[in-house]
């Protein structure tokens, strides 16, 4: 990345200049600038400073002319002094903190809830744990809505989260008892995570409810594949639930395969409920197994001229079982890659309701000191071309074949009639 300083000062000014505006050139560019070895009032840009769109430093007698599309940063150097001098915890922060803070601002300013900054602790855990499937805490996997909102997407089986109450779509407002609305999902994440047996508070709103909800949970450790499989009804349902799509996904699904094979059933229910995503291509990889060849996604970005198509392997073991995939309003972004291809090119039966409706893609870009950047660069779409952010009847998502509810009286009882309709459709 390389930046052009045109410095206008009078020579007798040029060292101070080179001492105040490279480090705010740096920051403004997304760069490391490490701990400052500058005396604290020298870290404060002078007076007027700007710099437009292409990295251009304006000076006092350029800004007459100067173009519409420029950030005066004084304010910024202004409220980085304020921070730490008047407020009672400035103190404790140290330069990191603030730069760390400045930089989600930074991607929070693109209002899109898929974009975020992430510190090096978060992107390992991002990495390490929410997608390759290691969780600890209650066994609760949460979703950030489009409106920023947190949503309970899967407590997953037997887990403390699940023993406790809560539900898939359940909204998270507040953790031990502190208000969480509008707090990025991974400092919520962090709040909710904590040592087992030490236990936590989550206080959530239901749709069904007119009051919020209090659960007390006792943390436990956690580990879930992502691939869970088991015969059904007397061996002829082959019963698959993914429960996200990790980077282990193709592997374990490779293995759930060659178990399918050895005692074939009659047909299978792919479950995709509750689902919220993870790797594109595991996406790609799980289509591998039931369609035979073919386009199955298309991916759309600013950076190419044409979008780029991804193809099944060609190595499809069960591209001749019948089949239904189980959706809900929980499935989004992978899910909605596999249910999306497995209906339109009529390999399998769609049952549930309208998914999530997450159509774009996003790319975890590594930054030098183990921080990352997590941006959205693309927009997927289905075989036929379909966006599922784009409203069909007022509602975005894939739309099942077959709608069938799953209410909160049935969840709590435990039955599950989009299950019975896809076993109905399959055996009849």
């Amino acid at each position: 990345l390389s930046l052009r300083i045109q410095l206008l000062y009078m020579e007798k000014k040029q060292s101070l200049i080179y001492l105040v505006l490279v480090p705010l050139i740096t920051f403004s560019l997304g760069l490391t600038v490490g701990l400052y070895t500058y005396p604290e009032k020298a870290i404060s840009a002078p007076q007027g400073t700007s710099i437009t769109s292409s990295g251009h430093i304006l000076l006092d007698d350029e800004r007459a002319n100067a173009p519409e599309d420029i950030a005066n940063f004084a304010t910024f150097w202004e409220v980085w002094n304020r921070v730490q001098q008047s407020h009672p915890d400035g103190g404790n922060l140290t330069k990191q903190d603030l730069l760390y803070g400045a930089t989600k601002g930074l991607a929070e300013s693109l209002k899109d809830p898929y974009t975020y900054f992430l510190t090096p602790e978060e992107s390992s855990e991002f990495l390490n744990v929410d997608l390759n499937g290691e969780l600890e805490g209650i066994g609760a996997e949460l979703q950030e809505g489009t409106s920023g909102e947190l949503i309970v997407t899967n407590p997953l089986p037997n887990s403390p989260a699940e023993t406790a109450g809560v539900l898939p779509g359940d909204i998270i407002i507040k953790v031990n008892k502190e208000d969480i609305i509008g707090q990025n999902i991974f400092e919520v994440v962090k709040k909710i995570r904590g040592a087992k047996g030490t236990t936590v508070e989550l206080e959530v709103i239901r749709a069904e409810t007119e009051q919020p909800l209090s659960f007390s949970i006792t943390r436990a450790d956690i580990k879930v594949p992502s691939v869970t499989f088991e015969l059904r009804e007397e061996g002829k349902i082959g019963y698959i639930n993914i429960h996200k799509f990790a980077a282990s996904t193709g592997s374990e699904l490779k293995k759930t395969v060659q178990e399918i094979l050895l005692n074939p059933p009659q047909a299978i229910v792919l479950d995709l409920r509750n689902n919220s995503g993870g790797f594109l291509t595991a996406a790609v990889d799980v289509l591998s197994h039931f369609i035979k060849e073919g386009e199955v996604l298309s991916v759309a970005s600013t950076s190419t001229a044409e979008p780029d198509v991804y193809n099944v392997d060609g190595n499809a073991k069960l591209a001749n079982v019948p089949m239904v995939v189980l959706i809900n309003k929980q499935s989004a972004s992978a899910s909605e890659i596999v249910a999306g291809a497995l209906k339109e090119l009529n390999r399998a039966t769609l049952i549930g309701t309208p998914s999530f409706g997450k159509g774009s893609v996003q790319e975890l870009q590594d930054l030098p000191d183990g921080s990352s950047l997590r941006i959205t660069i693309a927009k997927w779409f289905t075989p036929l071309g379909f966006n599922v952010s784009t409203e069909t009847n007022g509602e975005p998502g894939i739309h099942p074949d077959v709608v069938v509810e799953r209410t909160l009286d049935d969840l709590k009882e435990k039955r599950d009639p989009q299950y019975q309709k896809a076993v109905e459709t399959l055996l009849q």
